[in-house]
């Protein structure tokens, strides 16, 4: 997690460098200099918020689809032959004359 608010500070910073020198250029103009600084709040905001939950959710995801194939296969192997297989060879298993047989 730790890589990933780095990678979001570096992106702050990335976006602070390249908006400043613009804010300077378009200083006179306050319809650009405002749309410029709204620019760099969106930009600066999104990278935290992607960098930081995006990994998380995929994290969770992921998790919930292992835990689907862990209850499929759980519901496969209780089934009513899946649980006559598991007797016979319970019962092979610990009787000396089945496993002869």
């Amino acid at each position: 997690e730790s890589r990933y608010i780095g990678i979001s500070m570096a992106s702050m910073l990335q976006a602070w460098c390249m908006g400043i020198p613009i804010l300077i250029v378009v200083w006179n103009n306050p319809q650009a200099k405002f749309f410029v600084e709204i620019a760099i709040i969106f930009v600066t905001t999104m990278a935290f918020l992607m960098f930081i939950f995006i990994p998380k959710m995929f994290a969770v995801h992921k998790s919930h689809l292992d835990f689907k194939e862990v209850n499929n296969r759980m519901m496969a192997s209780n089934s009513v032959t899946g649980i006559r297989e598991q007797r016979q060879m319970i019962i092979s298993e610990n009787d000396p004359a089945a496993q002869k047989i």
